[in-house]
């Protein structure tokens, strides 16, 4: 837990964060990189990162491996960036 101000919120001058994110290609998977770096009061930033791998999918990829697995997709939202499916319920 981080030390807040008075008013019970984090103070801004208390806790900063930096951000960069990288992403390239290696081979069939895309490799994105995330680090950031944290520094709370007057002490010494730490850095931090994580790497994740991501597989290119098209939306029926996505959708007929969701319904292998059990989950059947709702009616398509207002946003097209959001895909979202329900576990079915077992007989």
């Amino acid at each position: 837990m981080f030390r807040t101000s008075e008013s019970g919120r984090a103070a801004p001058w208390m806790w900063r964060v930096r951000r960069h994110m990288v992403m390239s290609p290696a081979g069939d998977r895309i490799r994105a990189r995330f680090d950031y770096w944290v520094r709370g009061g007057r002490a010494a930033p730490r850095c931090r990162s994580g790497t994740f791998w991501m597989w290119p999918a098209t939306r029926v990829d996505i959708l007929a491996d969701l319904r292998r697995h059990g989950f059947d997709a709702l009616p398509p939202h207002h946003d097209s960036a959001v895909l979202a499916a329900v576990k079915r319920q077992r007989d």
